[in-house]
């Protein structure tokens, strides 16, 4: 992750968060039904959020209880983004959808 550090600090993360962030990404791909990483958990659920891609998102598979609230919005930027190439457009559309989502879930 040495190469992120930077991105990261910019973007308002503490520093002493790095090493759970690190090992989330090295650890949200294996096969941990829920694993003790607290962001492992969220990034393994918007990794099962993004399978609305491939038309295979299987919402018993996801871990927290209001992920699946959040399964239209996926669908939602699915729809406006499924064109783009322009990976900024994407993250202001997704930006744009979360805050106009229900608050409760956050």
């Amino acid at each position: 992750m040495p190469g992120y550090v930077d991105f990261f600090l910019q973007g308002g993360i503490n520093p002493e968060k790095l090493s759970l962030i690190e090992d989330a990404v090295r650890t949200h791909c294996q096969d941990i039904e829920l694993p003790e990483n607290p962001v492992a958990v969220v990034l393994k659920d918007a990794d099962a959020l993004d399978r609305v891609r491939l038309g295979d998102l299987d919402a018993r598979r996801l871990r927290l209880k209001h992920t699946p609230t959040l399964i239209p919005k996926a669908e939602e930027l699915m729809e406006l983004t499924n064109n783009s190439a322009d990976w900024l457009k994407v993250w202001h559309m997704g930006n744009a959808i979360y805050k106009s989502s229900d608050r409760s879930v956050r």
